[in-house]
């Protein structure tokens, strides 16, 4: 059997390393809740990005308020991109 160059090695090394340096950090995720007496609001942002928002009243039915989706300009009037984004949504027949 013949001697695998040092070359080669080297590279293999090299090609490892790269490979490694190339993978993608978890995403950072924060669930926020916040709670007084009459109401509790969960938030879960992931990078940064509004994912979902629940409002609980206490003598009420939860909804839910849909995101604006990421890289969309607020500012902008409703359009058909924008749909139903910053309205609130009841969940119906939820298990």
């Amino acid at each position: 059997m013949k001697p695998i160059p040092v070359s080669i090695v080297l590279m293999l090394a090299a090609g490892a390393v790269l490979a490694q340096e190339r993978t993608v950090p978890e995403p950072r995720v924060q669930h926020t809740v916040i709670e007084d007496d009459s109401v509790r609001i969960e938030e879960l942002r992931v990078r940064g990005l509004n994912i979902s928002l629940v409002v609980k009243p206490k003598h009420a039915a939860a909804y839910e308020v849909i995101p604006m989706p990421g890289g969309r300009d607020p500012s902008q009037g409703r359009g058909a991109s924008k749909g139903a984004a910053g309205h609130h949504a009841w969940n119906v027949l939820k298990f």
